[in-house]
């Protein structure tokens, strides 16, 4: 597992934890504050991985300005798609 990555020159901790939230089925979450990256332990290798660029992705918006509400769907999307050629091409482990 990952234990920290750098996103645009800002370092997060990658954290397994067993609860993101309570109120709605959550497998990652960013917190830009803490500088740390929540994923829910468990997860299987590929949605674990999907899940990480899905939040490294929301770190890049952020640190490029763009409204991360309105890209939810956009953010979801890529990240699918990019750990799909990623992984194919043997360029993600």
């Amino acid at each position: 597992m990952m234990e920290s990555v750098t996103i645009l020159g800002v370092p997060y901790l990658v954290k397994l934890v067993p609860v993101i939230s309570l109120d709605e089925l959550t497998v990652g979450q960013i917190d830009y504050l803490k500088q740390e990256i929540l994923i829910l332990e468990g997860l299987g290798d590929d949605l674990f991985q999907v899940t990480l660029l899905h939040e490294v992705l929301h770190g890049i918006f952020n640190q490029l300005g763009f409204d991360e509400e309105n890209n939810e769907h956009l953010i979801q999307a890529l990240s699918t798609a990019l750990y799909q050629v990623l992984r194919e091409n043997k360029l993600f482990s």
